[in-house]
């Protein structure tokens, strides 16, 4: 699992990347310096935001659809 680290911009920069080479489907944020990692990095996330590194809409109606797997009957 690849750690990403650097400036807000340069973390962003590194998760979009992979997420645009399919090398990931999504991030988990763990907190390392309890209490103030998740509020340390709140600017991070907001230029994840912005560079919209979030699903907007899925391809089916049921996760099993949007995953492209058979019906269960």
């Amino acid at each position: 699992m690849p750690q990403i680290t650097g400036t807000p911009d340069d973390i962003a920069d590194q998760m979009k990347a992979l997420f645009r080479e399919e090398a990931c489907d999504g991030f988990m944020n763990l907190a390392i310096d309890v209490p103030g990692a998740f509020r340390d990095s709140r600017p991070t996330w907001c230029r994840i935001a912005a560079r919209r590194l979030f699903r907007a809409a899925y391809t089916g109606a049921t996760l099993r659809e949007h995953l492209a797997l058979p019906s269960s009957s």
